[in-house]
């Protein structure tokens, strides 16, 4: 099933907005990847600031920039988020407290929100008044691919006219300390939303679908993967082959999200008629398709 995606928001170290000019160059630095540092007050505005951890932010900057010209939405849009555990710093941080706190039972209730893993998809619904399936998948770098097939499976149901895809992951002190631990590095974050609508649309910015099965070889096309992993699974006669790890570093459930950047800017170049991101694990035989 093709989806068309009518609207795109992103915050990433190249800055918090999304421009079709956009040139995904590889970094030169780790201290390039996190996103450029911002005012959660200024861009969001007073109400539910105070509270609002890292991730959170993240998505709703992401969704701000991707429906901010949107005219109006389908009834019933839902929202599904991508991501590992949530915010691992709200959960270590409110974990803490209890713990090692002078009032160990003293525990500010105005934190626990952000310590459940759907905080950001409430989030995002409650702001843009989205009153569809609110979805929250933690699939790590396999989330966005694995929420492409949960909204097909719902759009399939008529559960679902639309959809706000949301890849967010944050770079938090608690997080690097899991990566490093993990050999995953160096890490970054970023927030890739993409408004999608089932079928074809006239005015969309790509349309994209998951495919199942055996991949046959193709040429013309281009390739995204995710690590070095990634790149020694994909056949030498896949075409050109781009790592997301070498443009925006480790980003755990934003993976996808900047899979997609990526791909937009290769099929924006005129040299590639499609891009396949492929499966983050090599044994699933299944991919998403990306063509304008």
């Amino acid at each position: 099933m093709w989806f068309s995606c009518s609207a795109i928001g992103a915050v990433t170290r190249f800055g918090i907005g999304y421009s079709a000019q956009l040139e995904p160059n590889e970094y030169d630095s780790p201290d390039q990847l996190a996103v450029p540092q911002f005012d959660v007050t200024t861009e969001l505005g007073r109400k539910g600031s105070s509270t609002l951890d890292r991730l959170g932010a993240l998505a709703l900057l992401s969704a701000r920039d991707c429906l901010a010209d949107v005219p109006s939405l389908p009834e019933g849009t839902g929202v599904t988020v991508s991501t590992t555990v949530g915010s691992m710093r709200s959960t270590l941080d409110y974990s803490g407290i209890t713990i090692i706190g002078p009032k160990p039972w003293n525990v500010p209730p105005s934190l626990f929100p952000n310590t459940v893993m759907n905080a950001a998809a409430g989030l995002v619904a409650i702001r843009h008044g989205l009153t569809g399936p609110n979805t929250t998948i933690a699939g790590g770098k396999a989330g966005g691919m694995k929420a492409m097939s949960y909204i097909e499976m719902l759009t399939e149901t008529e559960l679902l006219s639309a959809c706000l895809l949301v890849c967010a992951e944050e770079l938090t002190a608690p997080r690097q300390a899991w990566a490093a631990a993990a050999g995953e590095d160096p890490i970054g974050e970023a927030a890739v939303a993409l408004l999608l609508t089932p079928g074809e649309v006239a005015d969309r910015e790509f349309r994209i679908r998951v495919q199942q099965g055996e991949r046959a070889a193709d040429p013309d096309a281009a390739v995204v993967v995710a690590g070095a992993a990634g790149v020694k699974a994909v056949s030498a006669a896949a075409g050109h082959v781009v790592d997301v790890e070498e443009v925006f570093g480790v980003v755990g459930s934003a993976t996808f999200g900047c899979q997609v950047l990526i791909a937009l800017h290769l099929l924006r170049t005129g040299r590639h008629p499609r891009v396949i991101i492929p499966f983050p694990d090599a044994q699933k035989r299944s991919w998403v398709e990306v063509e304008l």
